[in-house]
């Protein structure tokens, strides 16, 4: 995968028709608040206090057309695709350090992955129909991450 520096710059802008994008602000995300684009759910985040730095990215892997899905996976260095069923995608990333059911007809398996960058990787798969959602994010302990949580409003 690319390095954290490379993936801080990167922009959903880049990959869809920035007039498709929603603007986002005050958006909360793993107990941070966030400011970022989003088309659908499709969500590029960034931390509210350094809002130049990409810090986390989503992708719809089913809404988002496919040309646009293939280059950001391209651009991520991230050799996954719509569709992998889990051995497909653990012979990628490893084994999950975390699963998760909430819904019935889809888990998500959640990985580390990458080095000496690393990221937090979640893969939402369907029982018919593969990884369909995946999310990426710059793990908070990274050593070369300059931004820390943001606290949520009414937090102590």
């Amino acid at each position: 995968m690319i390095p954290h520096s490379t993936f801080y710059q990167l922009r959903l802008s880049d990959f869809v028709d920035p007039s498709d994008i929603s603007q986002l602000s005050d958006w909360e995300f793993l107990d941070r608040m966030w400011v970022g684009e989003a088309l659908g759910f499709s969500e590029w985040l960034r931390p509210a206090h350094s809002p130049q730095q990409l810090g986390s990215l989503a992708l719809d892997l089913v809404d988002l057309p496919q040309s646009a899905v293939d280059r950001c996976l391209s651009a991520l260095g991230l050799p996954l695709s719509r569709g992998m069923d889990l051995p497909q995608i653990q012979a990628v990333l490893g084994g999950p350090c975390a699963h998760h059911s909430f819904v019935s007809d889809r888990d998500s398996y959640d990985f580390k992955f990458g080095a000496p960058d690393q990221y937090d990787i979640s893969c939402t798969i369907l029982a018919d129909g593969g990884l369909c959602y995946l999310v990426v994010t710059v793990p908070e302990a990274a050593p070369n991450n300059s931004f820390k949580p943001t606290p949520l409003r009414g937090a102590a």
